[in-house]
């Protein structure tokens, strides 16, 4: 199994060179909404005011921070890096339904 470089042009053509620019463009605008998200979650859990969703928020929200840019600050495989990317998203829409629902 050889390892693939996460930023290099594919082989094959200008039609894969475009499809891996496109999909470096939507992986990397996906990496960056989910920090965002997860700083989001980070803030509504101080505005609850309430310690268990403070802690959730925490706790979901500091390594949803970390883990997408780690992945590709370190340059994970790509589907590593997209299951991650989803992996944050997910928890942090369900801090941010737990947090809505119990205020």
């Amino acid at each position: 199994m050889t390892h693939q470089d996460p930023e290099g042009l594919p082989e094959g053509g200008t039609g894969k060179a475009a499809a891996g620019l496109f999909e470096g463009f939507v992986r990397d605008a996906t990496v960056n909404g989910s920090v965002f998200l997860s700083l989001i979650v980070a803030v509504a859990g101080f505005l609850t005011k309430e310690t268990g969703l403070i802690v959730l928020g925490l706790v979901v929200g500091i390594p949803g921070m970390v883990l997408p840019w780690l992945a590709v600050g370190r340059r994970w495989p790509i589907p590593r890096t997209w299951f991650t990317v989803f992996a944050v998203i997910v928890a942090d829409a369900i801090a941010l339904t737990l947090m809505w629902t119990t205020t």
